[in-house]
């Protein structure tokens, strides 16, 4: 575990949290670092949809987008919507990780509702 990371549900500080749809389109954008997937993705795809997920952060605490703080977010991302009852399956889109968290990583997450 990283230094100054503290084990949390929440996103990282000054978030820029951005879902695309097909095509790379822009469906939504936030800042908030408690963004709820499941009600907000809930209205954008349908029983079976493929859509993802760009995060970035301004955070000191998060300098690098390094294996630990891939997993940290995978890993709230993949509890909260399964805790709310959905399928997922989350890949990494952005190819390379080791960049620095200001500029933003992709993951593509495919959903299912149960």
């Amino acid at each position: 575990m990283a230094l100054g990371r503290p084990i949390t549900n929440k996103f990282p500080p000054r978030l820029q949290l951005r879902v695309y749809g097909t095509g790379m389109a822009v469906l939504e954008e936030s800042r908030d670092r408690n963004f709820d997937l499941s009600d907000n993705l809930w209205r954008l795809w349908g029983s079976s949809r493929t859509l993802y997920i760009g995060i970035a952060t301004e955070s000191l605490k998060w300098p690098v987008w390094d294996e630990d703080a891939l997993k940290r977010i995978e890993t709230r991302m993949i509890r909260e919507l399964q805790f709310d009852g959905h399928g997922v399956e989350v890949s990494r889109h952005t190819r390379q990780a080791g960049g620095p968290c200001t500029g933003e990583f992709v993951w593509k997450l495919q959903l299912r509702y149960f």
